[in-house]
């Protein structure tokens, strides 16, 4: 009976990298381990032993050595059931040391219950750690600069701002992203590359142009330990531990000091192009107001604007606040005291932008 061994790694690196920046493992081995299977092959030319046999399940016994010495503890996990396909396999739940690999040898004696025939294989295989530098942090938004906000069309839609964290040319997941807006700093997203603040938000301020920002930390560290301290990896992470997650790294200080780099940009919001004309029955075809006594008539504003035409009176009370010499308010009907050659010269307001414009009329 012709017995062979080979010893290789299923779905796992036989090398991992340590980043001696950071002290993190790629991969982490404490979080996806690695597996070695020693896949045992017989050949009988007597024909005893039938060629479909899977020599895994003859083993008698199996012993795995690290280094020279007996390799145990809570850390690994070796399959040796009785009778399995697989006895012999080995979890590694142990990150290495650079320089010091780790050199695996396995041992396993086989038995034949119909022949009675014995059998005996051994072999070895080296983990190793190998130590990385790590380049520049390179932290971007991807967000067009000077985005102008219609105030009639993008009133209930939401502006996409997608943000990322570089290393080389690879994009690290696990980073917190800050969103300032004026006195107001919250974490809008920790865990991803894209966020969405509606586009309502933008308007309650009235404002020509605002300026936000985007505070981009690295926070691989925190999220490795939390995910150590759940027992699974990030992939697998619920919902609600998500959650957890971002609210740990909001009310860290030490985190929120910790800047990897600070990008701003800025909305424009802009009124559609309108036209403010006066509003009389004594309205001539001129725009002039002609009476025929002295006394008190209404005047009223229309606002007529671009791809939607002439606006309601709930519509101008949404957009706009007139001045008729008294203060801004939402009162587009004023009844006046006509006098000879007299002007009317009322401000239009814009609500969400703050641009005035002074009408003759």
């Amino acid at each position: 009976m012709h017995v062979s061994l080979s010893l290789y790694t299923i779905k796992s690196a036989e090398t991992q990298t340590f980043n001696a920046t950071t002290g993190e493992y790629y991969p982490d081995r404490e979080l996806t381990p690695v597996i070695v299977y020693p896949e045992i092959k017989i050949a009988d030319p007597s024909g005893y032993v039938p060629t479909n046999v899977k020599g895994n399940t003859l083993l008698s016994s199996v012993k795995w050595l690290c280094n020279g010495l007996l390799l145990e503890g809570n850390d690994i996990e070796i399959d040796d059931k009785v009778g399995s396909p697989t006895r012999g396999l080995l979890k590694v739940f142990r990150n290495g040391l650079v320089g010091k690999p780790f050199l695996l040898e396995f041992q396993g004696k086989l038995w034949d219950e119909k022949t009675k025939r014995r059998g005996f294989v051994t072999g070895q295989i080296s983990l190793a750690t190998t130590v990385l530098k790590e380049e520049e942090l390179r932290a971007e938004v991807l967000c067009p600069r000077g985005t102008a906000i219609n105030v009639l069309w993008d009133k209930e839609s939401e502006y996409p701002i997608k943000a990322s964290l570089r290393l080389g040319g690879t994009i690290i997941p696990s980073l917190a992203f800050l969103f300032d807006k004026k006195t107001e700093r919250r974490v809008v997203s920790s865990l991803g590359g894209n966020f969405s603040l509606k586009v309502k938000s933008f308007l309650q301020t009235p404002s020509i142009k605002t300026t936000y920002g985007v505070t981009q930390i690295d926070c691989r560290k925190e999220v490795l330990a939390f995910c150590k301290q759940k027992g699974k990896t990030f992939e697998t992470l619920s919902k609600e531990e998500i959650g957890e997650l971002e609210k740990s790294l909001s009310s860290s200080g030490e985190v929120m000091a910790r800047k990897t780099k600070e990008n701003n940009f800025s909305l424009h919001t802009y009124y559609p192009k309108y036209l403010v004309s006066l509003d009389s029955p004594y309205l001539t075809d001129s725009g002039d107001i002609i009476v025929d006594k002295i006394g008190a008539i209404d005047v009223g504003i229309n606002i007529t604007m671009k791809d939607i035409g002439l606006l309601t009176e709930k519509q101008k009370q949404e957009l706009f606040e007139v001045d008729w010499g008294g203060g801004f308010c939402k009162d587009f009907t004023k009844r006046i005291d006509v006098k000879a050659d007299m002007e009317i010269n009322p401000i239009i307001k814009e609500i969400f932008t703050g641009r005035v414009r002074s009408v003759d009329l």
